[in-house]
């Protein structure tokens, strides 16, 4: 019966066992019973071996296949240096495979004969089962974390008592609770004395958190609230809530990526036990990420509907969306801020650290962006400009709002209807094929691209006529042709730049890239473009040095409307692309 259910050790060890009671026994129907036995056994091994053979998998060969399947498994992005839960010891890949081989199931592995198809899915499994690992996810102490140097050749257990400590050993016990001898801690499990290894480590952590079997959340500041009945739950669920949407986790910039990238999180308190904003005997979820009361909170903190947090992908997609996530959190070090963010956005730049990297590292973040995704929104911003480029911001926090006013925002149909046919009527055929060659011409033009600092920028560009300073000091009023009286506010000495222009870069975004190639169709989409052009919207002021432009930072948003009575063919002539340092 062992044999038949693939038990093969423990048939072995009872046949062995069997034999051995027959073999000293004096009974002599016993001793018959033993020549049978052994008959049995003799056959059942050269069956057993026989489809072995036949099936591909040589008993011999069965250490090197499955060692073969652990290194496949390690040579996966995945860290290079793990916590073992068990030890409390720093493992680099080739100790995690060292330790694999004192796993009991690997023996177990060894001493099961099985077939080439089923022994790949059984190996694969025990293999990756053995290999789960936990991550943590928490804000570093003022005082110092347990570093790579201070563990690297003693246990975490054996570190001395202190909250930093304490949190390391406690996160390590809890992941070995949850049955993984593995876990990860950005704290020590990063050499940060090899910049090449902490480069590569800043560029695959969202994916660590991702590949990760479970995320541990330690909330330093929250403790446990107080237990509640459902019937009023509901009434003071946003009061229960405050500790956790005040605590400095929710705050950082690091932890931001860890939540999105987690696929399955366990929240803890300050003293390590399970938060949850009510306690019931019998609620014990595999995943707090999916707790309403969880969901609930994160609305509190990001001011974004939980449905949509949940579907924020990785990837350059709803830039402004996550840019203004970002907005809120502060790093340690201010080259974090950008750095943070380049799993969520899926790019890749240098990670350098450095107080000439700092006013950079958001600039570089962004060029990579913008070059990627040719998403001209994250040029839509008031304050202080960049020192990497003039069109840039210096400070994330320019995007908390995450649908700038400088973007005109699409007419809907019902209004867009009377405009459109309004304009048909009025305009000669020769006006309305202009307006054709204006959208035709516009959805040519080539995205916007920055390279070392240097944006390239297809635009509407409108140039100022005169200016004059305004009632109050830095106040200005600018005579645009195309656009009139123009109000400008900023802390820049305008009289003294020469050759200035406000630009509209937005004009993608009112482009139907599906215009038909002919008929009434065509005309119309062309027409709604021109009726979208006349709404107002946010211009950017530049001014011409040498043969580049620089941005002149507003700090009001600049808000222009173009004439009704300017031409398709007027705006075409305005077609430009600048080059801005």
């Amino acid at each position: 019966m062992l044999y038949t259910r693939q038990y093969y050790r423990e048939a072995a060890e009872a046949l062995d066992e069997m034999i051995s009671s027959l073999t000293y026994s004096e009974d002599s129907k016993s001793i018959g019973r033993f020549s049978l036995c052994y008959t049995i056994f003799i056959l059942s091994e050269n069956i057993m071996l026989t489809a072995l053979r036949q099936q591909g998998v040589k008993p011999g060969e069965t250490r090197k296949i499955i060692m073969k399947v652990v290194d496949e498994t390690l040579d996966q992005p995945r860290p290079h240096i793990l916590i073992n839960t068990k030890s409390g010891h720093l493992c680099d890949k080739l100790k995690q495979k060292e330790a694999f081989r004192a796993y009991p199931e690997y023996k177990d592995l060894l001493l099961s004969p099985t077939s080439r198809v089923s022994a790949n899915d059984v190996w694969k499994e025990v293999v990756g089962q053995y290999f789960r690992y936990s991550t943590l996810s928490h804000t570093w102490e003022d005082g110092g974390e347990p570093e790579f140097r201070n563990v690297e050749k003693i246990s975490v257990h054996s570190l001395t008592e202190s909250f930093p400590h304490t949190k390391l050993q406690t996160f390590c016990r809890k992941t070995h609770e949850h049955g993984y001898w593995w876990a990860w801690s950005d704290t020590c499990c990063i050499n940060k004395a090899e910049q090449e290894m902490l480069a590569a480590s800043l560029r695959s952590m969202y994916r660590w958190y991702s590949d990760s079997s479970l995320t541990i959340v330690h909330l330093k500041g929250v403790h446990l609230p107080l237990e509640v009945d459902l019937t009023t739950l509901l009434d003071i669920l946003d009061e229960l809530l405050q500790e956790f949407v005040n605590c400095r986790w929710n705050k950082r910039a690091w932890t931001l990526q860890e939540y999105f990238a987690s696929r399955v999180i366990h929240f803890y308190t300050e003293d390590w036990k399970p938060y949850l904003p009510i306690r019931c005997p019998d609620t014990n979820p595999t995943n707090h990420k999916h707790l309403r009361a969880i969901q609930r909170g994160m609305e509190l903190v990001t001011k974004v509907d939980a449905n949509h947090l949940a579907t924020l992908k990785p990837g350059y997609g709803e830039a402004r969306q996550k840019l203004s996530l970002a907005s809120t959190r502060d790093a340690y070090k201010k080259e974090d801020i950008a750095y943070s963010l380049l799993g969520i956005f899926k790019v890749t730049i240098e990670a350098i650290y450095g107080d000439d990297e700092v006013p950079r590292a958001l600039g570089r973040l962004l060029e990579a962006l913008l070059t990627k995704s040719g998403n001209v929104s994250i040029l839509a911003w008031t304050g202080k400009p960049s020192e990497y480029n003039s069109c840039l911001p210096a400070e994330i926090t320019v995007y908390q709002v995450s649908e700038s006013l400088h973007i005109p925002k699409p007419i809907d149909e019902a209004t867009l209807a009377p405009s459109v046919s309004a304009m048909h009527s009025s305009m000669s055929s020769a006006d309305i094929e202009s307006a054709v060659r204006l959208h035709d011409r516009l959805l040519d033009v080539q995205p916007p691209g920055l390279q070392h600092g240097r944006l390239t920028l297809p635009c509407i560009s409108f140039p100022l006529d005169s200016i004059a300073p305004g009632p109050v000091p830095g106040t200005y009023t600018a005579t645009v042709p195309m656009l009139g009286k123009v109000e400008i506010e900023t802390a820049e000495d305008l009289p003294a730049a020469r050759n200035m222009r406000l630009v509209h870069p937005w004009f993608r975004r009112l482009l139907d890239p599906d215009i038909p190639q002919s008929g009434p169709a065509r005309r119309d989409s062309a027409l709604k473009l021109l009726a979208s052009l006349r709404q107002p919207f946010g211009a950017l002021l530049l001014a011409r040095i040498s043969h580049e432009y620089e941005r002149i930072a507003a700090n009001q948003l600049i808000t222009v409307q173009i004439h009704e009575e300017v031409s398709a063919g007027q705006l075409m002539e305005n077609i430009h692309v600048l080059y801005i340092r």
